[in-house]
């Protein structure tokens, strides 16, 4: 879900995302492309959203490990730090992948969910160096 445009561009993160839990085995994954801010149920350590925890999502965490990051990071619990809670929700689910006839995450925007979705998130940013 596409929940923030910006024709200008988007410039930063967010530097916490709270309530990111939607359940123990499903997270919002947030998600920044050039103009764009999107939030994806995903897998927790599915770092790439291809619908499955796996060898390519270790690599992106352990490449990533102990900086600050978003979820295409490694970073899953919405502290932006790539840390051992991260490490531990990838590792929980390791070897798991959503059921193949659920959507899985992808850039391709769809339609905004609208303002309360931006309170799961706040409006606190950090900028990016």
């Amino acid at each position: 879900h596409e929940i923030i445009s910006a024709a200008g561009g988007v410039n930063g993160t967010f530097s916490k995302i709270g309530a990111i839990e939607i359940s123990p085995s499903k997270y919002w994954a947030v998600t920044y492309d050039a103009d764009s801010v999107f939030a994806t149920p995903a897998l927790p350590g599915d770092a790439n959203l291809d619908g499955g925890v796996n060898i390519a999502d270790f690599a992106l965490l352990a490449s990533n490990f102990n900086t600050t990051g978003t979820w295409a990071d490694g970073s899953f619990d919405g502290n932006t730090t790539v840390n051992i809670s991260d490490f531990a929700l990838l590792a929980g689910n390791f070897n798991q992948s959503i059921p193949a006839d659920l959507p899985r995450g992808s850039a391709v925007p769809e339609p905004a969910i609208g303002l309360a979705a931006l309170s799961l998130f706040g409006f606190r940013r950090r900028k990016r160096a």
